[in-house]
């Protein structure tokens, strides 16, 4: 079966990197060596395991979207796909027929979060829900994406 996951860029994940040395810094400072050490040690590990179980990813029968927990999404349950700004971040948000809206893990992009690749992959979910459903996606208000080419190449 034919899937492509979407996971945080590397960047994406060491941006919490400065604040865990900062922490660390103080302990230091305080002369309390060892929490500072087993502190990093720990929380470099859980950030580096809950971000790599993150993410989204698509294949035939539709999205799967993992966090905490894992929810599959069938590709005809989605009414359509928008790209929001919130604060300061593009995050993609499916609209799902029953009224219902999830936004995806992976991918996304900001100020400090940049992905050079977000565009390239947002128009690869989007190809691919109107590949698999048929449908033709009108533009989103306030979507200042490229819409996928007519050739029909995936771009990611």
């Amino acid at each position: 079966m034919n899937e492509i996951r979407f996971v945080p860029t590397t960047r994406q994940n060491l941006m919490f990197l400065p604040l865990f040395l900062i922490i660390a810094a103080e302990q230091l400072v305080l002369g309390r060596w060892v929490f500072a050490a087993v502190y990093n040690a720990v929380m470099a590990s859980l950030v580096t395991l809950l971000r790599a179980k993150m993410g989204s990813t698509i294949s035939s029968s539709g999205i799967e979207l993992r966090s905490f927990s894992r929810q599959r999404i069938a590709w005809q349950q989605i009414r359509f796909i928008e790209v929001r700004n919130l604060m300061g971040t593009s995050v993609v948000r499916l609209h799902l027929f029953d009224g219902k809206k999830r936004r995806l893990r992976a991918p996304y992009t900001g100020f400090m979060q940049k992905d050079p690749d977000f565009v390239a992959k947002v128009n690869t979910i989007q190809q691919w829900w109107m590949h698999y459903t048929g449908q033709i996606q009108p533009p989103v208000v306030g979507q200042p994406y490229q819409w996928p080419s007519a050739s029909g190449q995936y771009p990611y």
